[in-house]
């Protein structure tokens, strides 16, 4: 059974970038063959790069 996604994509969420943390939103997830979840974000005001 693959495993419960906790976010979805379009979902703003807080995400670590180093020791702190700043406003993201959730762009993608995938679940890797080994069942671990990956989450692709976008930093809110970040360059797109």
């Amino acid at each position: 059974m693959p495993p419960k996604l906790k976010f979805s994509e379009g979902e703003k969420v807080l995400c670590f970038h180093g020791p702190l943390i700043y406003e993201a939103k959730l762009l993608k997830s995938m679940v890797m063959k080994d069942k671990q979840v990956k989450y692709f974000i976008h930093y809110a005001g970040w360059n797109k790069k």
